[in-house]
């Protein structure tokens, strides 16, 4: 699991990332994009603890996450997961949000990430995104840039 921040943004995820060295490269990627770089927080925002009805631990969970927010200046933040886009616009509406695959649509994917074109793939939206259209959106944008041919 991966939350993170910038030394003006912070690039926050979840337990989405299945292969470490995965974290590396897009971090790696968004510390050469973004101006001012970014910072690298792991951990976890509550959802499950949320969903699971344990709000006195969802309070923490999130409470340290704002309190770490607040120590590196309240930056923005970017969450690679999203549920944890969803829990701080939800439950953290003080911290500015914005989703990975977004700010990826504007600075591009790294190189090496884009795959030949004869790559298939298949989109599936987050039920946490459902009404994001703007990260729907991003997504495809990426699948498009990247040559990839969308399954279905």
């Amino acid at each position: 699991m991966c939350t993170g921040f910038r030394h003006p943004r912070k690039i926050q995820g979840e337990g989405g990332w299945s292969s470490p060295g995965e974290v590396v490269k897009i971090y790696e990627h968004l510390q050469q994009s973004i101006e001012g770089g970014v910072e690298l927080i792991l951990g976890c925002c509550g959802a499950p603890a949320d969903w699971a009805g344990r709000k006195e631990l969802f309070g923490e969970t999130i409470g340290e996450i704002q309190k770490q927010w607040e120590e590196l200046g309240s930056p923005q933040v970017i969450t690679a997961c999203s549920s944890c886009c969803r829990m701080f616009k939800d439950h953290a509406s003080a911290m500015p949000v914005e989703s990975l695959w977004t700010v990826l649509d504007r600075v591009g994917l790294p190189a090496s990430d884009n795959p030949a074109s004869s790559t298939v793939v298949a989109i599936h939206d987050a039920c946490t995104t459902r009404h994001e259209s703007d990260i729907q959106e991003s997504v495809r944008q990426q699948t498009r840039s990247a040559s990839l041919r969308v399954a279905g």
